[in-house]
């Protein structure tokens, strides 16, 4: 096939698994991440936004994922230095040519700014943002709720578990946005404990060292969180440390915490399920991640032929864990499992008729456990 042809081709396959998958009213997870370092051959190998970092020369991948039918159902791929905002609206465009609308896009903190939201409103486009703990509204809010968040009025059970409640509005860029604040009690005590396990370990490895200033800089540029919570000084030429107590209550106020912010009207305990699903998703990109990453691809060409079968690919195994989920198998086997075992799977042909080999009890057991018929009679 033509090189254009190709391209053509793999682009309107893409959109139209989206028109198919998706309809008005869906609920959308939207991620985009850099893939690389890559090849300068690839028409989309740019310098990206850590280039003064790390120096990658990489590219783009917006990934799509539906809530409704729990399944990847786009993506598409960008230079590498197009910034996380012209994606969002390159999608939005695409979504809008195909007639889709009121769909509510799930964002991950990277693309919480004014920039951001401000071209979310500008689109009418519905959304929930996760808002990064370490900016000014995430401070002001954790402040307002930080009295109120554990009244009793404020909390609920969710999926069996106690989450502190608050809600309240968010002001940005003269426009005024629903936030709400969770506190997960059960993962407050685990980040709490898991807090205190490095401060301590820290101490042990600092204390009563032989003091260098070199070392000293090195440890603060390499360990920023625990510079922040504690102070070195030196004592008869040895180091002595000191817990930052403001600092520290400080780093406490945000455990457990989830600030989200949402154009939505639903209830919170649905808003915040909504975005939970977000881990799964994020668990799909990576895996498309990791593999174009390990490919080493000669041509543009090559790159998104490899990026459509992996994306198929990638459909059919959210197919098979959310069936193992269904059936409760992920407590006994992961989708390795089960893919080596079926691997195993021979088709002979028998005059006329194909044939699938012998089947083993596991094998057995898999086809019942997932509804699955095999395609083909077995001896």
């Amino acid at each position: 096939m033509h090189d254009h042809n190709l391209h053509i081709f793999l682009n309107s396959s893409s959109r139209n698994f989206l028109s198919s998958q998706i309809s008005n009213d869906n609920v959308l997870i939207y991620d985009i991440t850099g893939a690389g370092p890559l090849s300068k051959l690839y028409e989309y190998a740019e310098f990206g936004k850590s280039y003064h970092v790390t120096n990658p020369i990489q590219m783009n991948l917006g990934l799509v994922h539906s809530l409704d039918t729990d399944l990847p159902v786009y993506y598409k791929l960008f230079p590498g230095s197009i910034r996380d905002t012209a994606a969002l609206k390159n999608l939005a465009d695409d979504l809008a040519e195909l007639g889709v609308s009121n769909l509510h896009i799930l964002l991950d903190p990277s693309f919480f700014s004014e920039a951001s939201l401000s071209m979310l409103s500008e689109m009418h486009l519905d959304f929930t943002v996760s808002v990064p703990m370490g900016c000014t509204a995430a401070k002001e809010l954790l402040l307002r709720s930080h009295e109120k968040i554990r009244a009793p009025a404020r909390t609920h059970s969710f999926q069996g578990e106690a989450v502190f409640v608050y809600e309240s509005n968010l002001s940005i860029n003269r426009k005024s946005f629903r936030a709400v604040v969770y506190s997960d009690y059960a993962r407050e005590v685990k980040e709490r404990s898991a807090l205190y396990a490095r401060i301590t370990e820290a101490e042990e490895y600092l204390n009563g060292r032989e003091y260098d200033a070199d070392f000293v800089a090195e440890f603060r540029e390499n360990h920023k969180l625990l510079a922040e919570l504690l102070s070195l000084r030196e004592a008869d030429g040895r180091i002595v440390t000191k817990r930052k107590e403001a600092n520290i209550h400080n780093a406490e106020s945000k455990l457990g915490r989830t600030i989200l912010l949402t154009t939505s009207e639903e209830s919170w305990d649905k808003v915040l399920a909504w975005y939970r699903q977000r881990n799964d998703a994020e668990a799909h990109f990576r895996t498309v991640k990791s593999s174009l990453e390990g490919e080493n691809l000669s041509s543009n060409e090559s790159l998104e032929g490899q990026m459509y079968i992996d994306f198929i690919a990638l459909i059919l195994r959210t197919v098979l864990l959310n069936r193992m989920k269904k059936q409760t198998l992920l407590k006994n086997c992961c989708v390795p499992d089960i893919i080596n075992e079926m691997s195993k799977l021979k088709v002979v042909r028998i005059g006329e008729d194909w044939r699938l080999n012998e089947l083993t009890k596991k094998q057995k057991d898999y086809f019942k456990a997932l509804s699955i018929t095999p395609p083909i009679d077995n001896y």
